[in-house]
């Protein structure tokens, strides 16, 4: 891409940015993520996908936002030229992201937050963390392995997502895969019990409300960079 186009980029509005999401990776990803839920007979659990500033889901909600630099080969120069790397920029980063996030939904669909046996076997969900700086062992195999850098260690929130993304993932094998990693296959243990018993019922919330909607940020993708590197900076 070159400078002239970068420029006139940079200086535009995030909800000025053409982005079709019917005719991007997004609904590609989202389409597949339905299919593997389908697999798992969860008939009534349907996180909706929309367009965000970043990887994330709303707490309390089944929304996933999936960030805007994706729809396009130009806005993923931009993002690599500006933070060095495209998060989620190949298929198979992106679907392990958006099964993690999926578990998020999963999580505060039917409120795993109350269950004692959640708690008992991820953790207290009341637990504070900063997921940008955790302790975390490489060696453990008390957690199972979806994101990098152990991100499941994070928090048990965290945990339980990574979990649910293993554990839809058609290609993870996890039952051969943590065979010899007793606590982590307990975990995938129960997160099968969990779908099993929750295939048919309805989800305990509403869906909830898009938090930072690229149709509705007024701040130029140059603002946009400068935030985020001062972020990340700090």
């Amino acid at each position: 891409m070159n400078d002239r186009i970068s420029t006139r980029l940079l200086n535009k509005r995030i909800c000025e940015l053409k982005l079709d999401i019917d005719n991007s990776i997004v609904s590609t990803l989202t389409a597949r993520l339905y299919k593997e839920l389908n697999k798992a007979s969860l008939a009534n659990f349907r996180p909706r996908v929309y367009i965000g500033d970043d990887w994330f889901c709303p707490e309390n909600s089944m929304l996933i936002s999936i960030p805007f630099f994706l729809l396009s080969p130009e806005l993923q120069s931009i993002e690599k030229q500006q933070i060095g790397f495209i998060e989620g920029g190949t298929k198979a980063e992106a679907m392990r992201l958006l099964r993690h996030e999926a578990g998020h939904c999963f999580f505060h669909a039917y409120q795993f937050s109350k269950s004692l046996e959640c708690r008992r076997v991820f953790g207290s969900f009341k637990k504070k963390y900063n997921p940008d700086s955790y302790r975390r062992n490489p060696l453990s195999k008390d957690y199972v392995i979806n994101l990098q850098d152990s991100y499941a260690q994070s928090h048990p929130e965290e945990d339980f997502a990574e979990t649910f993304a293993v554990f839809i993932n058609p290609r993870s094998h996890w039952r051969e895969r943590y065979k010899r990693w007793p606590l982590a296959l307990k975990k995938l243990q129960l997160m099968g019990e969990l779908i099993a018993n929750h295939r048919t019922k309805k989800p305990l919330i509403a869906p909830g409300r898009p938090l930072s909607e690229a149709k509705v940020l007024r701040r130029t993708l140059k603002r946009h960079y400068q935030q985020r590197l001062k972020a990340i900076s700090n």
